[in-house]
């Protein structure tokens, strides 16, 4: 997966259930992820949580009138 920069089915499949189980602060929470696998020097993985969090924020946006509230 190093270097690619298409979304997988994985990818795909991990934003949808972040964003059914937290709702609006799924996208946070993958940012989260990103930064602290940053901060350990796994850039391969804090990529794939970079991803994960457009790919929420795309679907977010989609399907703005189906999106989770939370609170």
């Amino acid at each position: 997966m190093a270097g690619s920069v298409l979304n997988t089915v994985d990818d795909i499949a991990l934003a949808q259930a972040m964003i059914r189980v937290w709702g609006q602060d799924a996208a946070l929470r993958a940012n989260d992820n990103a930064c602290t696998q940053a901060f350990v020097g796994d850039e391969e993985t804090a990529g794939k949580w970079r991803r994960v969090m457009i790919l929420i924020a795309s679907l977010s946006k989609a399907n703005c009138g189906n999106f989770a509230r939370t609170g």
